[in-house]
């Protein structure tokens, strides 16, 4: 049984072939379907943000300053918060002297 040179795709309840066009769909059918789906999703979302009013200078170069800082504070934090943890992961409670290490920290 040899292969066919070319390929033909039938459709399922009529065995029809079917051409490169009909398998594609129609373009222009398609880019309607595209420009119409965009433009409800750009009326959803003037609708959204309709009201909202976005400040001029949102962050002024000492805002953005304190920013910095207070981030750097919270990560130093949280590494501080993080070694004494671990510090104390092999202490135990029970012995003397490693409750009186676990107090003074």
């Amino acid at each position: 049984m040899a292969a066919p040179s070319s390929l033909l795709f039938f459709t399922s309840s009529l065995n029809l072939p079917l051409s490169n066009e009909t398998l594609r769909g129609n373009g222009a059918e398609e880019e309607a379907e595209w420009k119409s789906k965009g433009e409800t999703k750009k009326e959803k979302q003037l609708v959204g943000e309709k009201g909202h009013v976005k400040p001029t200078n949102f962050l002024d170069s000492h805002e953005k300053f304190l920013l910095g800082v207070a981030t750097k504070g919270v990560v130093k934090l949280f590494n501080a918060v993080n070694k004494a943890q671990n510090a104390q992961k092999g202490l135990n409670p029970s012995r003397f002297k490693d409750a009186k290490g676990m107090l003074n920290r």
